[in-house]
């Protein structure tokens, strides 16, 4: 009857995890999952500049478009009328600029006429060198990469300011053909496009798809990513976070003054708003008294931790660098390694967790049951990663203001998919959630069979486990020619990035790390004493 009961145990619990592990995995929202890894800067010389023509046929467009053409009458009458202001101003400013010479002497009267007509289209329209100023040109540097041509930002809101022009800053985000040779021509020459982010002034009562669909239209160019300056009202949840922020903040100070300056024991619960605990804690690098063994465990964690935020910092902000040659170049040198590929970091903090979680498991047992250990855990990390999650969903648009603030897509990757992200729903696969699922299905289930005597099997298991995951990797590498690492310092591209940076934080492919760790703990530590003593006698 027991042998049955145990049976069903463990039925259920693997039904559990495999029902978890195939909720739909469709999400791209986790924060450190990079969106976009942008290429290697080209030569000056492989740059193509928009023709005479191109630009002759732009300002038609333009002139067509100030007359309420067909195509202003599929957007809203909000946004017609701003761009019939933007568009016919322009028109009257160059047309006062092409202008023919007023007559002389022989006509005065005629001579005075032309004069006022012209300094009165020069008046009305002369807001318009401001607008043309704040877009964005082709500045130097761009053999290093500097691909963002942000323009004036403080321009484009004094005009708004002033009540000149209701304009909002907006980033435009489009390819610009990288040679003249076709492809099919020369396809060993490098012809990828040069992925160019231009800020530019436009109507604010326009949408985003209404925007977009003018953008094209003017610039004859299919596509173009269109992101615009938030709004400035908050919402009310962004709010609401502000005032939980600010209410923990204050709570953190008092508590941590307060012991500071009086000494004085509060309830263990109030230790968690300490902050001389946490820093204590956070930044110790040898273990309590009572453990002996393994000292230079915490102390590698908070190296690997600290190095791992680094990295994951250059990763976010690599899309938004001026001069991302600068940092490639970086790449050839191999201490540069460690800072910019985050990942290599992320597996040894995942051996290192899973090592030391097994090894204090196993002398705790039978004190705390599976169940107390992942609920201990997920008290521990599930708060702080919440309100993350919410505050980059709803506050950290309107944090600052900016050019490049106008890039939302950090905030976006949050706020279209939060409830799934806060709870785990549609994020697996992804580096924020790994140690959760190495716990959930690695960890419980080994250490639940290892307590009914399967010692052997889960052996076997683990070590198959390490080979097909190391297999794996290896397979998709060479299949798909993926670079062993995020950020590669060979001189390769990516044809579709998404697949790669899935594919590489995906659990199937670093649990080796993990299980060398459980390995080490569950069944070479046994004969660690041995071997000490062996190093001892040589």
């Amino acid at each position: 009857m027991q042998l049955f009961e145990e049976y069903l145990n463990i039925r259920r619990l693997f039904l559990f995890a495999f029902l978890l592990l195939y909720i739909p995995s469709n999400s791209y929202c986790c924060l450190l999952c990079p969106l976009h890894i942008p290429a290697r800067p080209k030569p000056l010389d492989q740059f193509r500049v928009p023709s005479i023509q191109k630009l002759i046929r732009t300002s038609e467009t333009i002139e067509w478009l100030c007359q309420n053409g067909s195509r202003l009458s599929t957007i809203s009458p909000e946004c017609r009328s701003e761009v019939a202001h933007l568009f016919c101003s322009l028109t009257g400013f160059v047309a006062s600029l092409k202008a023919e010479e007023c007559p002389g002497q022989e006509n005065k009267e005629q001579c005075v006429k032309c004069r006022k007509e012209n300094e009165r289209l020069y008046n009305v329209n002369k807001w318009i060198m401001t607008w043309v100023d704040s877009v964005g040109k082709m500045p130097s540097g761009i053999s290093d990469g500097n691909y963002h041509w942000l323009g004036d930002y403080e321009q484009c809101q004094r005009l708004k300011s002033q009540g000149l022009f209701n304009g909002r800053y907006c980033l435009l985000e489009f390819h610009v053909p990288g040679a003249v040779i076709r492809p099919e021509q020369c396809p060993e020459k490098g012809t990828d496009p040069l992925e160019v982010v231009l800020g530019i002034c436009l109507p604010a009562n326009c949408s985003t798809e209404e925007t977009q669909g003018l953008v094209e239209y003017v610039a004859e160019h299919h596509p173009i990513q269109v992101n615009c300056q938030p709004p400035g009202q908050w919402p009310l949840v962004g709010i609401i976070l502000v005032g939980i922020l600010l209410l923990w903040l204050s709570v953190l100070l008092f508590v941590s003054a307060f012991r500071w300056f009086h000494h004085l024991q509060f309830p263990p619960i109030f230790d968690a708003f300490c902050l001389q605990i946490h820093l204590r804690h956070s930044l110790r690098t040898t273990q309590p008294k009572d453990n002996q063994r393994f000292q230079s465990i915490h102390g590698i964690q908070v190296i690997a931790a600290s190095l791992l935020v680094l990295g994951q910092a250059q990763v976010l902000v690599l899309p938004y660098l001026e001069n991302t040659g600068h940092h490639y170049a970086l790449l050839e040198k191999w201490p540069a390694q460690i800072a910019l590929n985050p990942t290599l970091l992320a597996d040894t903090l995942l051996a290192l967790d899973l090592f030391q979680l097994a090894v204090n498991e196993s002398k705790r047992r039978p004190k705390r049951s599976l169940i107390q250990i992942v609920w201990r855990r997920f008290l521990r990390i599930w708060p702080i990663y919440a309100l993350i999650t919410l505050s980059m969903a709803f506050v950290f648009a309107h944090l600052g203001e900016g050019p490049m603030w106008s890039r939302t897509d950090i905030a976006k990757r949050c706020s279209n998919n939060w409830p799934e992200n806060i709870f785990f729903c549609l994020n697996f696969g992804h580096l924020i959630s790994l140690e959760a699922q190495f716990i959930l299905f690695l960890f419980l289930p080994i250490f639940y069979l290892i307590s009914i005597g399967y010692k052997r099997s889960i052996l076997i298991l683990l070590i198959s486990g390490l080979i097909l995951s190391n297999l794996l990797f290896l397979f998709f590498g060479f299949l798909f020619k993926f670079p062993p690492t995020l950020i590669p310092h060979l001189r390769m591209e990516i044809e579709d990035f998404a697949p790669f940076a899935n594919f590489l934080i995906t659990p199937f492919a670093r649990a080796s790390s993990p299980i060398i760790g459980l390995l080490f703990a569950l069944f070479l530590l046994q004969k660690w004493d041995e071997w000490q003593h062996l190093v001892k006698v040589f």
